[in-house]
């Protein structure tokens, strides 16, 4: 982004001093699928982590194997995603990086919960107000979004 983007660091802070359990993406493969929800223990390890080519910090594939999977496991499984992208819209409307990692995932997201019984996640894009456009171009398998936040303003999907 040419102004840089959302800083996630205040959210993961105050959601670990809240006792929350927290996920975070890790992509492992090509496809669309192929995105896992590792569980991420502190801001420190946060720290500690390798940072890919792009500057993300990421587990290593021997720390994934050990984590739990905010999808797979029934007592890990998320409840609200903060979902990065390169345009929203006022209407909850989400443009993503092109990949459809976060679309595959949120589709299986909410199908698994709906399978235990339980609610839809919540799903908030969180991005810069520059980010957010009059429209974007969507797809069948984009999903929408509950709510939209930038740094001054709120958007709920009604």
């Amino acid at each position: 982004m040419p102004k840089g983007e959302a800083q996630t660091g205040p959210v993961l802070s105050s959601l670990f001093a809240a006792r929350k359990r927290v996920f975070v993406p890790k992509v492992v493969g090509k496809s669309s699928s192929d995105m896992r929800m590792p569980e991420l223990r502190s801001v420190a390890e946060l720290q500690s982590l390798t940072l890919s080519p792009w500057g993300i910090p990421e587990f290593t594939a021997q720390q994934l194997s050990e984590r739990a999977d905010g999808l797979l496991t029934d007592e890990a499984l998320v409840d609200v995603v903060l979902a990065p992208g390169v345009a929203f819209t006022e209407r909850c409307e989400r443009l993503g990086h092109g990949k459809g990692y976060y679309d595959s995932f949120l589709a299986a997201l909410q199908r698994r919960r709906a399978a235990l019984g339980l609610p839809p996640a919540f799903c908030v894009g969180l991005c810069l107000d520059e980010q957010v456009q009059a429209s974007v171009p969507l797809s069948e398998h984009d999903v929408q979004l509950d709510a939209v936040v930038t740094p001054t303003r709120l958007f709920v999907r009604r």
